[in-house]
């Protein structure tokens, strides 16, 4: 798999980050990638035996995608500041079993807009995996966010857990689940199920 390198990262550290998932068995789900990269999620996902749609919104690295197209069963692209009905929300309305948002919400300028079309895009029951980097993840109880504007590492949008717990209820989340906190730093990964009302 040395095609999907995914940036900056190591093969051992990516491995790291889809075994904390635990996504269980994925044959036959539908699974939507937002902020693919250069497909190393998305590949997995696929030889696990799901049906993947990996969104990317930077063109230089959407190339990389491309190349290896063929392995996809659809292949979609969004701009850096929101996510397009026509390539995530009204068209995939009700469509995916899985959506993963790994490390992408806090680069949007429009994250409330992400996660309600994220909503959109899963099947009551459906899961989201959200990634995200946290103002303080000891500060359960805060519900606060900031916003950066042209942050020179790319950040826009930096909540507490508390704020992403309200946001993901608001939206239609429910079963709200930490299922990884990172040692090395304040990342966190959450499970939300789509509620089926």
């Amino acid at each position: 798999m040395e095609k999907f390198h995914g940036g900056i990262q190591s093969e051992a550290d990516l491995q790291k980050r889809w075994d904390a998932l635990n996504l269980g068995d994925l044959k036959g789900k539908r699974v939507l990638v937002v902020g693919a990269a250069e497909g190393w999620f998305s590949k997995k996902c696929q030889d696990a035996g799901a049906e993947v749609t990996a969104v990317e919104p930077v063109r230089a690295v959407l190339s990389e995608i491309e190349v290896i197209s063929d392995h996809f069963d659809r292949l979609g692209v969004m701009p850096s500041e929101c996510l397009p009905p026509c390539v995530f929300g009204t068209d995939y309305d009700r469509e995916f079993d899985i959506v993963l948002m790994l490390r992408v919400l806090y680069h949007m300028k429009v994250p409330q807009m992400a996660l309600r079309r994220a909503s959109w895009a899963l099947k009551p029951g459906g899961v989201l995996y959200l990634e995200n980097w946290f103002e303080d993840p000891a500060a359960n109880d805060s519900v606060t966010m900031q916003m950066y504007e042209d942050k020179p590492d790319g950040w826009r949008f930096v909540p507490s857990p508390a704020c992403v717990a309200r946001l993901l209820i608001h939206y239609g989340f429910e079963d709200l689940k930490i299922i990884h906190q990172y040692q090395s730093d304040q990342r966190q990964i959450w499970c939300a199920t789509k509620s089926i009302k």
